[in-house]
């Protein structure tokens, strides 16, 4: 078995890593009871693309068969763990019947 011969630490405040955090996609707040409040910011990419391909038709109207952003949108919506069918999942007629 080898040994470690030389062990480094770094010292990074922890306010440094915070401010990155926030400045990328975090929000931080704290509540009036002192707690730490996070937020995380989450956007598909395919939004982009979509604002991005609008341009190439001036008369856009409905998205168009461009590239495969179509197959990508039904592929988010349909395919995400959060979507829910109507009618066909427990959970829809759990929150129908509670709401």
């Amino acid at each position: 078995m080898g040994s470690l011969a030389c062990l480094s630490v770094a010292k990074r405040p922890l306010a440094k890593e915070i401010q990155t955090l926030e400045s990328k996609f975090m929000q931080l707040g704290i509540s009036e009871r002192g707690e730490v409040l996070a937020s995380i910011k989450v956007r598909a990419t395919f939004i982009e693309e979509i604002k991005a391909k609008q341009f190439e038709d001036e008369n856009l109207k409905e998205l168009r068969k461009v590239d495969d952003l179509i197959e990508k949108l039904f592929t988010e919506s349909h395919g995400s763990r959060y979507s829910i069918h109507p009618s066909v999942t427990k959970k829809y007629r759990d929150l129908k019947r509670i709401y």
